[in-house]
């Protein structure tokens, strides 16, 4: 997108350090704003008084596969004439108001990740969304060195062997066996998508009116991807975060923590500048977060056994 050296990208400290390395490997610089407490979305009331006469982009998250407020960001972006590019790789099969992530209605490009622990899988890689055809073909371009055809143009029969560099690009294409598994998976979806809204349900279901619990949030205007199903144990739980977990594993439940904050990791806090205390919700939504276990094949038994558990464990 041309971002480079001296550019400064907006974006939140609570997310996967992947988002911060992409600005990074750019030589730009990453400003952080912080989250909404509700929501753990980046806060777009706190977005203009970042932006510099540096600043180039803004690059939502949206966490945990719940749709950031994307009208009110683009609706900055286009006043200071910035990019907005979505993380969108919790957020496979997520709607915001009319559209689904990746239209990019509302952005100039979207990003997604098939790791195993996504929605869909291709074993590793990604997809980049836009709905403008000529960045589309700099994608295409880019991700095979630079090359203005690719590999199969130039080798078909009938093909030309004649090719153009036009920039130094990388070898980014995603192969065509793990793009096979990823067509096939993208067919069930929906499928999964519906799945994991109804583990979701029976988790809010189960879990609701517990002392000290708190509940990841929904919003009307938007379908929650459920990508993760993390629970807050605040204070008046009687019990720790890390409580929490250690005695869940004691029950034979896998928990996890997302996500660690990430001017909290040595290299980034020496990096960037940022202290502790800086962002206070986002700190606090970590020191507070327990990731329940929550994929497609779980069954509603084992859905039953995890809320009961969590239950046991903060009454007691």
């Amino acid at each position: 997108m041309g971002v480079g050296a001296g550019d400064e990208v907006i974006t939140t400290p609570y997310t996967f350090i992947a988002t911060i390395d992409a600005i990074i490997l750019c030589n730009a610089m990453p400003v952080f704003v912080d989250v909404d407490p509700e929501t753990f979305q980046i806060d777009p009331d706190k977005i203009e008084e970042k932006i510099t006469p540096r600043t180039r982009a803004i690059l939502p998250v949206h966490i945990l596969g719940l749709p950031a407020d994307m009208v009110k960001i683009m609706e900055i972006a286009r006043k200071h004439n910035l990019l907005v590019i979505e993380d969108a790789c919790h957020a496979l099969g997520a709607k915001y108001k009319d559209t689904k992530i990746g239209d990019c209605r509302y952005s100039d490009m979207a990003c997604f990740s098939f790791h195993p622990v996504k929605h869909i899988t291709t074993a590793e890689g990604g997809m980049v969304t836009t709905s403008d055809p000529e960045l589309a073909e700099r994608y295409r371009r880019m991700s095979l060195h630079g090359i203005d055809k690719s590999g199969w143009k130039r080798y078909e029969f009938g093909g030309s062997w004649f090719y153009d560099v036009q920039e130094i690009g990388y070898k980014y294409n995603l192969t065509d066996m793990a793009a096979a598994i990823g067509l096939t998976q993208l067919e069930k979806l929906d499928e999964l998508d519906r799945r994991r809204s109804e583990i979701a349900d029976r988790y809010a279901e189960r879990l609701h009116g517990i002392d000290g619990l708190e509940l990841p949030r929904t919003l009307p205007d938007r379908h929650h991807a459920w990508h993760l199903y993390i629970i807050g144990v605040t204070d008046r739980s009687g019990a720790s975060r890390d409580e929490m977990i250690a005695r869940l594993a004691d029950q034979g439940v896998a928990t996890s923590v997302h996500f660690i904050p990430v001017h909290y990791h040595s290299h980034y806090g020496r990096r960037l500048g940022y202290r502790r205390g800086e962002f206070p919700h986002a700190e606090s939504a970590f020191q507070r977060a327990v990731s329940l276990p929550l994929y497609p094949t779980m069954a509603d038994e084992d859905v039953d056994y995890v809320a009961e558990a969590v239950r046991r464990i903060l009454n007691a």
